[in-house]
C-alpha cells in the first residue's frame, strides 16, 4: 500500500517550494501529486513545474477553466486519489501550510484509534467551545467541524466526497448547495467551495467526525492568494522568494509585521516534542451537528 500527499497550487512557487522541502523533510517516502490549477488567462512562467522536478513530485496540469474558486482542482484531485485502489491514505496539504516533522505520524497514529471522516493536523479555529492546549498527547473528536488545513482521509473515505466531483458543482456552487443539501444549517451561498462542501457532508451524514489536533502539526503561512488578493506578495526571482519566505517564517513578528487582515488563521511551526501513540487520548467531543 502507498500513500498520496494531494498538494493544489496556483502561482506560489515560493511556497509550494517550501511545502514540499518540508513534506520531504518529514517523511522522504510520501509520493506527492502537485495539482496546478490553472484559470483562463493565467499566466505561469514554469515554475511550478520547476518546483515540482526539484522534489521529485508528479505534476498535475489542470485543464484551464473559468469555474470559481478551489472546488474543481481539489475533487477531481481527491477522485484521482481514490479511483487508486492501492492507496491506503491520501493527505492534502495546500501549498501554503508547512507540515511539522511529526505530522504523518499523528495522523497515521489518530488514524488508527478511530473510524474517523478524516483527521485535521491544525487546531480548530472555528469552533470557540474547542480547547486550546499545547499537550501533544490530546486531540479533539467532532461531528460538526472540518478544516481543510493538513488533512489525512482513509481513501475510502472518500467516496462521500468524490460522488460531488462533477460539473454541476463546478459550474453553480450556490446552486449545487441549495439543491443536494436542503437541510443543511449552513446557508447555500456561504462556504460554498469544498471544504464547505466536506463540512455539509459531515453534517449531513450520520456516524461520522473528524480528528482534529489541539497541539498543530501543521502551519497556515499563506499570506497572499487568491482569497488574499491584497496581501503581501514577494518578488524576485524564484530562489530569492523562496528566502524571504524562508526568512519571514523564522519569527512570528516577521509573518505578522507582513498580515494586516481581519483573520486569525496565520502561525507559525511549533517546536516537536516527544510522544507515543499509545498515549494519545480524546480531549473533548462535539456530538452534534450543529453548524
Amino acid at each position: 500500500m502507498r500513500d498520496v500527499v494531494i498538494v493544489p497550487t496556483i502561482g506560489r512557487a515560493e511556497y509550494l517550494s517550501l511545502c514540499l522541502e518540508h513534506i520531504r523533510k518529514a517523511d522522504p517516502g510520501k509520493e506527492i501529486w502537485v495539482s496546478q490549477d490553472r484559470r483562463l488567462n493565467w499566466s505561469d512562467p514554469g515554475e511550478t513545474a520547476q518546483v515540482a522536478k526539484q522534489f521529485g513530485a508528479r505534476l498535475i496540469k489542470r485543464e484551464p477553466h473559468q469555474f470559481i474558486g478551489n472546488a474543481f482542482n481539489f475533487l477531481e484531485s481527491y477522485r484521482e486519489a481514490f479511483e487508486q485502489s492501492d492507496v491506503r491514505f491520501v493527505y492534502l496539504v495546500e501549498d501554503d501550510v508547512m507540515v511539522g516533522g511529526d505530522f504523518f505520524r499523528w495522523h497515521e497514529a489518530v488514524q488508527k484509534r478511530g473510524d474517523y471522516l478524516c483527521s485535521v493536523g491544525w487546531h480548530c479555529i472555528r469552533n470557540p467551545e474547542a480547547k486550546v492546549s499545547d499537550d501533544a498527547l490530546v486531540y479533539i473528536e467532532s461531528a460538526r467541524d472540518f478544516s481543510s488545513i493538513g488533512v489525512c482521509w482513509k481513501r475510502e473515505h472518500l467516496s462521500l466526497i468524490v460522488e460531488h466531483a462533477k460539473t454541476a458543482y463546478y459550474a453553480d456552487l450556490n446552486g449545487y448547495m441549495r439543491q443536494n443539501f436542503p437541510q443543511s444549517p449552513i446557508p447555500p451561498d456561504r462556504w460554498t467551495e469544498q471544504a464547505g462542501l466536506v463540512m455539509r457532508v459531515l453534517l449531513s451524514t450520520p456516524g461520522t467526525k473528524v480528528a482534529w489536533a489541539c497541539r498543530p502539526r501543521c502551519a497556515h503561512v499563506g499570506i497572499s492568494g487568491y482569497h488574499r488578493q491584497m496581501g503581501h506578495r514577494f518578488r524576485g526571482t524564484l530562489e530569492e522568494r523562496v528566502e524571504k519566505l524562508r526568512d519571514a517564517l523564522s519569527e512570528r513578528s516577521k509573518i505578522a509585521a507582513l498580515t494586516r487582515d481581519e483573520f486569525d488563521d496565520i502561525n507559525l511551526l511549533l517546536p516537536e516534542v516527544a510522544w507515543k501513540p499509545e498515549d494519545l487520548y480524546v480531549l473533548q467531543r462535539f456530538e452534534d451537528k450543529r453548524a
